[in-house]
C-alpha cells in the first residue's frame, strides 16, 4: 500500500492497525497537507457489515466538530477500496504517554477535562463512543487530547437503544487483541446485555483516568472472562493517596458499578475536574516533594507483643484514642475505626508484614498507616510506633515511647507529637490543646470503654449487651466521659431497632445529647442522633444532627446514610417531595463510602420504584442481592433485596419471575435471625398472594394474605408492620371480592380503613416499601377493581398529593391522570 495513491491521497507510511482496518499517513496532493487514512483490512474488505461500519464511523465523526475530537474530512472509494480521510495528528496514543508510574496530577486534569469536553460534545449530539480507551486518545506535542475511532459509536435514538446491544465488541470482525482491550474498559451493565448510554462512556473515561494515576488498569485478568468477572464483582483498587481527594472521588464516581449511582453526564465530570484544577492554576504536579491537599491516615490496632491476655484491650485502646485525637487536626483525613477494624478482620496484627501494611493502607485509600506494638511488664509499658507510606511501602519513621500505665494518656499524646515530626503535619495551638485534654483521665474508665468498643464491633446481640454494661461502668467511673455516652446511646438505638420500644429511643437520645454537650466534636454522636430523631419523626432535629455530623466528618459513612434516610422519611412522612433529591445524593455518597452495605441500595431503590424508574431500581436491588447471597457485607447484615426485587417484577407484570424471587427470599430468610425478618417475610407473603390474585387463583391468594396477617399479629412491633398488614387486608378484600364473598371483602376493607385511620396497635414507623402514599394507592387499586371510580380517583388524588409518582402503576388503573 505504501506509495499507492487513493484519489488524490498518496500513501506514505503505515501508522497502525486495529480491528476495523489499517491507518496510514498520506499526503493530500490537492491541498498539500498530511492526512490520516483508514482503509479496510484485507480480511474485512469484502464483508458488507464492515463496510457499513466504516461508513457509519465516518458519518458519526463528521457530525462532530470539536478541538478534542479528531476531524473527519471525507469518505471515499477508489477501485473498490473504502477509506476515511481524517486529520493527521502529530503525537502518540495516551497509552504510550502513560508511564508505569502514571502521570503528574496536572496532566491528568488537563487530559481528563479535554476528553470530558469531547464526550460532552458527542453526547449533546446523541453520539456515544462505546470504545473509549487510552489507545483511542491521541496526545499532541502541544499536550492536547484528541479522541479517535468512532467505529463502535452509535446514536442514542430510543429505537436504536433497544435494538442495538453492545455485542458488536464480540463480533467476528473484532479480531485478536481487540476483545481484551475493549473488555477492559466496558461498563458492568454492558456485560448484562443493557444498551450503552452516556454513562457507559463515563465508566470508560473513569478507567482511563485511573490508568493515568497508576499506570495500570484497575480490573485485570489473563482472559476476557476473568476481566469481565472482575469488572462485575470487584471494587476498583484504591487510587494512590498522593493524589488530591477530590480527584480520587471523581474517578470513584465514574467507576460506580450501577449507572444510576455513577456520574450522570460528562458535564458533571468537567465541573469536578475544573474545580480541582482551578486552585492550582495548572501548576499541580506529582513529585516527591508535592503534598496532597488532604493528608490521609489510618491507625491500626497495636500488637500485644507480650501476649498478656489481661492487656489485650490496649490493642484497640491505643488505636481508638489516637484516631480520636487525629480527627481533631483539620489538615488530616482520618479513616474511621470501623473501616480499620473491618480491614484487619482475620489478620493477626502481631504477624503482619510491612508489605501487607502498605497494601492494607492503600486499599483503605490513605497515604500513611500508623501501627506498631506494645509491651506491658507489671505497671511499665513500652509502645513502639511505626509510620508507613503506602505509596512507596517504605517505613518512614519509628518511635519507642516508654512510661507507666498511669501515664498511658501522655504516651498516646506522644504518638501525635512523633507523627507531627515524621510526617511534617501542622497542628495549631487550639488543636493541640484539644489533643492534650484526654477523653478521660481515669484509667479504669478507659479500660472499660475500650473493652466495650471491642464487643460493640462484633455487631451481635450478646456483644451489645456486654458492651452496654462496660460503657455504663465507664460512665460510673467518669461521669464526664463523652465517648462512653456516645457509644451507650448508639447501643440503645440498636435496641430500639430490634424491639421498636420508644423508651430505648428516649434513653439513647439522652445519652447522645450528653455526649455532644461534653464534646461537640464527636461526629458519630450526631450521626446516631440523626437516626434517633428520624425514628421519632422529629425530622428538623434529625436533619440538623446529620448535617452537623457531616460538617465534622464529611467522609463518615453512618452520617451520610442516616442523613439519606432522614431526607427519605421527610419526603414520605411530611409529604415533602423535594426531599427525595438530597436523599438520593446522600444514598449515593453512602454507597461510594461503603459499597458493601446493603441498606443503602434498598433505600435508593425504594425511591426509584416510587418514581417508576424500574431500571435503576433493578440495578440497585441486584447489587443488594449479591451482597446478601455472597455474605460479603460491611457493618450490620441486612436482608430484603430479593423480596423488593420480587415486588418490582410484580409491578412490571412479570409474575413468574416475581414468584421465583419471592420463593428464594422465603427460603433464604427461613434460616436467618434478623430484626427485619418478620417484616420482610410478611411483605413476601403479600407479594406471593398478589401473584396468585393476578393469576385468578383466588383461594391460594387468600391463603397467602391470611398467612401474612397471622404472622404480623405475632410481631405487632416489627418496624413498618402496620403498613404491610393493611396491604394484606386489602389483598384479602380483593381476593374475596373476586370470589364473590362480598361480606368477607367488606369486612377486610373496613379493617384496613380503620387501621389506616387510627395507626395504632401495630408499628407504623417508616420501612422500605411503606408509607401513606403507597398505602393510599393500594386503596385506589381496590376501588378501581370494585368499579367505584369516584372513590378510586379520590384515593389516587391523595396518593399523588403525598408523593406517589409511579406513572406505570397509575396508568394500570386506567383512570385519568
Amino acid at each position: 500500500m505504501i506509495g499507492k495513491t487513493l484519489a488524490h491521497y498518496k500513501i506514505e507510511e503505515r501508522l497502525g492497525a486495529g480491528g476495523m482496518g489499517v491507518v496510514y499517513r498520506a499526503f493530500d496532493t490537492r491541498l498539500e497537507r498530511s492526512v490520516a487514512i483508514k482503509v479496510l483490512g484485507e480480511k474485512l474488505s469484502g464483508i458488507e457489515n464492515a463496510t457499513a461500519r466504516l461508513i457509519r464511523e465516518a458519518r458519526m465523526a463528521s457530525s462532530l466538530n470539536h478541538p478534542n475530537i479528531c476531524t473527519v474530512h471525507e469518505i471515499g472509494e477508489t477501485d473498490g477500496e473504502m477509506y476515511i480521510v481524517m486529520e493527521y495528528i502529530e503525537g502518540e496514543p495516551l497509552n504510550r504517554v502513560i508511564s508505569h508510574h502514571g502521570l503528574p496530577v496536572a496532566d491528568i486534569l488537563r487530559y481528563g477535562i479535554q476528553i470530558s469536553r469531547a464526550l460532552a460534545h458527542a453526547h449533546s449530539r446523541s453520539v456515544i463512543h462505546r470504545d473509549l480507551k487510552s489507545a483511542n486518545i491521541a496526545i499532541t506535542k502541544e499536550k492536547q487530547a484528541k479522541v479517535l475511532d468512532f467505529g463502535l459509536a452509535k446514536r442514542t435514538n430510543p429505537a436504536i437503544l433497544e435494538s442495538e446491544r453492545p455485542t458488536a465488541s464480540f463480533h467476528s470482525f473484532t479480531e485478536e487483541g481487540m476483545i481484551v482491550g475493549t473488555v477492559s474498559y466496558m461498563a458492568p451493565e454492558l456485560f448484562r446485555g443493557a444498551p450503552a448510554d452516556p454513562r457507559s462512556d463515563l465508566w470508560a473515561l473513569g478507567i482511563v483516568l485511573f490508568e493515568m494515576t497508576s499506570g495500570a488498569l484497575p480490573f485485570q485478568g489473563t482472559t476476557a472472562f476473568e476481566i469481565s468477572s472482575s469488572i462485575l464483582k470487584d471494587p476498583p483498587p484504591s487510587i494512590p493517596a498522593t493524589f488530591p481527594d477530590p480527584l480520587r472521588i471523581a474517578i470513584e464516581r465514574c467507576l460506580e458499578k450501577l449507572p444510576s449511582t455513577r456520574l450522570q453526564s460528562a458535564d458533571e465530570l468537567i465541573l469536578l475536574l475544573e474545580s480541582i484544577a482551578a486552585p492550582s492554576s495548572g501548576s499541580a504536579s506529582r513529585t516527591q516533594d508535592s503534598k496532597p491537599r488532604t493528608l490521609s491516615v489510618v491507625v491500626l490496632d497495636f500488637a500485644n507483643i507480650t501476649s498478656d491476655p489481661a492487656a489485650e484491650w490496649l490493642s484497640s485502646g491505643i488505636a481508638e484514642t489516637v484516631t480520636v485525637d487525629l480527627k481533631r487536626i483539620a489538615q488530616l483525613k482520618v479513616a474511621g475505626r470501623e473501616k480499620a477494624v473491618r480491614a484487619l478482620k482475620g489478620v493477626a496484627v502481631a504477624k503482619i508484614t510491612d508489605e501487607e501494611i502498605a497494601k492494607l493502607g492503600s486499599d483503605l485509600g490513605v497515604r500513611w498507616v500508623i501501627w506498631g506494638g506494645y509491651q506491658k511488664f507489671g505497671n511499665s509499658v513500652r509502645v513502639t510506633v511505626r509510620f508507613t507510606d503506602t505509596t512507596t511501602g517504605d517505613l518512614i519513621g519509628t518511635a519507642k515511647i516508654d512510661g507507666t500505665m498511669d501515664e498511658i494518656f501522655r504516651l498516646q499524646d506522644q504518638i501525635i507529637t512523633e507523627l507531627q515530626t515524621v510526617l511534617n503535619v501542622q497542628i495549631d495551638n487550639q488543636e493541640m490543646e484539644k489533643i492534650k485534654k484526654p477523653e478521660t483521665d481515669q484509667l479504669a474508665a478507659y479500660e472499660a470503654y475500650t473493652k466495650g468498643r471491642q464487643l460493640f464491633h462484633q455487631f451481635s446481640r450478646a456483644g451489645f449487651e456486654q458492651a452496654q454494661k462496660l460503657f455504663e461502668q465507664a460512665i460510673q467511673i467518669d461521669p464526664k466521659y463523652a465517648l462512653a455516652y456516645s457509644n451507650l446511646g448508639s447501643i440503645h438505638i440498636f435496641r430500639f431497632i430490634a424491639s421498636t420500644d420508644s423508651r430505648d429511643l428516649d434513653v439513647g437520645i439522652r445519652h447522645l445529647q450528653k455526649a455532644c454537650e461534653l464534646d461537640p466534636g464527636i461526629a458519630e454522636a450526631y450521626a446516631w442522633l440523626c437516626y434517633a430523631y428520624m425514628r421519632k419523626v422529629q425530622l428538623d432535629e434529625s436533619l440538623r444532627a446529620g448535617l452537623e455530623a457531616i460538617k465534622l466528618e464529611p467522609e463518615n459513612f453512618n452520617a451520610r446514610y442516616f442523613l439519606a434516610v432522614a431526607y427519605h422519611v421527610q419526603a414520605i412522612c411530611e409529604y415533602k417531595k423535594e426531599s427525595f433529591l438530597p436523599a438520593i445524593e446522600e444514598y449515593k455518597s453512602a454507597i461510594r463510602l461503603e459499597p458493601k452495605y446493603e441498606a443503602s441500595y434498598l433505600g435508593l431503590a425504594d425511591i426509584y420504584m416510587l418514581y417508576s424508574d424500574y431500571t435503576s431500581a433493578s440495578e440497585l436491588l441486584e447489587q443488594a442481592i449479591v451482597i446478601e447471597q455472597t455474605g460479603d457485607f460491611r457493618g450490620p447484615r441486612f436482608l430484603g433485596g430479593m423480596t423488593m426485587l420480587g415486588h418490582l417484577l410484580l409491578r412490571e407484570g412479570k409474575l413468574d419471575q416475581a414468584m421465583e424471587w419471592f420463593n428464594r427470599s422465603l427460603a433464604y430468610m427461613q434460616q436467618m435471625e434478623h430484626v427485619y425478618k418478620e417484616s420482610f417475610v410478611a411483605l413476601t407473603h403479600v407479594g406471593v398472594g398478589t401473584v396468585f390474585l393476578e393469576r385468578a387463583d383466588y383461594q391460594k391468594a387468600i391463603e397467602q394474605f391470611t398467612k401474612a396477617c397471622d404472622l404480623m399479629k405475632l410481631y405487632p412491633k416489627a418496624l413498618g408492620i402496620g403498613f404491610h398488614f393493611i396491604k394484606a387486608k386489602l389483598g384479602l378484600a380483593k381476593a374475596y371480592m373476586k370470589s364473590e364473598f362480598s361480606n368477607e371483602s367488606a369486612e377486610a376493607l373496613k379493617e384496613a380503613e380503620n387501621l389506616f385511620r387510627a395507626k395504632q396497635e401495630l408499628d407504623f414507623h417508616w420501612a422500605w416499601d411503606c408509607g401513606d402514599a403507597l398505602t393510599e394507592f393500594e386503596f385506589a387499586v381496590y376501588f378501581a377493581m370494585a368499579g367505584k371510580q369516584d372513590q378510586s380517583q379520590e384515593w389516587l388524588r391523595r396518593a399523588r398529593e403525598h408523593g406517589f409518582a409511579d406513572s406505570r402503576r397509575i396508568a394500570s388503573l386506567q383512570l385519568p391522570q
